[in-house]
């Protein structure tokens, strides 16, 4: 399973830190933040936001401003899958975070810069943008942004099987500092990306105790997918095949509640192995049929491949 990354445009800690603020600005961060409502659902509304407040910023030299409006226009750019316009708008808004010298902004945007590396599996220029990204949050002494770099620097050491280690040791750090700054979400997706290290080598005992914990911290959230799908491979491994159901249809429930279909998809697709280990090939071919809708309309990824290597087999 890919592990989860902390985007900083996504999560709690996203907000654009405006102090002291002068009246004419007040109308280009209110702009700013309408656009970021529509970032996922409805791109064309979320770019005239931006774009509006882009133009007013230039007009009254706010740099700071217009550096989040490139900002905007690149993670709405971002969630559409245009990776180039994102980058081109993430750079811009990069190059005016330096030129003012605010380092919280631009670890901010070496994070979302790095995102999109990820996202593109160019995982050698993700890896040097997370690391910037922390250099700079240390320096700012953000320890939000700290915590988001740490676990996508882990993101990337743990596709390597011989780096896991290394993406244990910044996952670890990063669970250290969620428990100091009780942030509950965080921890649970590094909770969740710690059991993956331990699951992949084997070593279900550990495994078993961050999917818990990951599960506690989410709550009857949709971060919860994760876990219940983690824990339902978990105890299919260990042919504990009624327990592995019940965590996959707990997922699968919410799932279809929040129609997510990546995580419908993702369900599904262990409920059909748990039947195949218990040499149940009807049922399993069920379940695999069933995962055809959702894959088709989740973007192609690791899960969306495997489904379909399974069902010609």
């Amino acid at each position: 399973m890919k592990q989860v990354l902390l985007t900083i445009f996504v999560l709690v800690f996203y907000g654009q830190a405006y102090s002291q603020q002068k009246p004419d600005s007040l109308t280009v961060v209110k702009l700013l933040d309408e656009s970021k409502g529509y970032f996922t659902s409805d791109a064309t509304k979320a770019l005239n936001l931006a774009t509006q407040a882009l133009n007013q910023a230039k007009q009254l030299g706010l740099k700071k401003e217009e550096g989040y409006a490139y900002k905007n226009i690149g993670i709405t750019y971002y969630f559409q899958g245009k990776y180039i316009e994102a980058l081109e708008n993430y750079n811009k808004s990069l190059e005016i975070f330096k030129s003012i010298k605010d380092y919280v902004g631009i670890a901010n945007l070496q994070n979302n810069i790095g995102a999109v590396y990820y996202d593109r599996a160019d995982y050698a220029r993700a890896l040097e943008f997370y690391l910037q990204s922390l250099k700079n949050s240390e320096t700012a002494g953000d320890k939000l942004r700290i915590l988001s770099a740490l676990n996508n620097i882990g993101g990337v050491y743990s596709i390597n099987p011989a780096t896991k280690k290394k993406a244990l040791e910044y996952y670890l750090r990063a669970l250290e500092l969620c428990k100091e700054l009780g942030s509950t979400t965080e921890m649970g997706a590094i909770s969740t990306n710690i059991g993956e290290i331990y699951f992949a080598e084997n070593d279900d005992a550990q495994a078993l105790y961050y999917f818990n914990q990951s599960l506690k911290a989410y709550g009857e959230t949709e971060g919860s997918l994760n876990a219940y799908n983690a824990l339902g491979r978990l105890y299919a491994r260990e042919g504990k095949f009624e327990q592995a159901a019940s965590f996959h249809n707990k997922a699968l429930n919410l799932a279809m509640k929040l129609e997510n279909d990546l995580s419908i998809l993702q369900s599904l697709m262990g409920l059909a192995n748990v039947h195949v280990k218990q040499g149940d090939f009807k049922k399993a071919i069920e379940y695999f049929k069933q995962a055809e809708i959702p894959a088709s309309r989740a973007e192609e990824n690791d899960d969306t491949k495997d489904l379909y290597r399974e069902m010609s087999i």
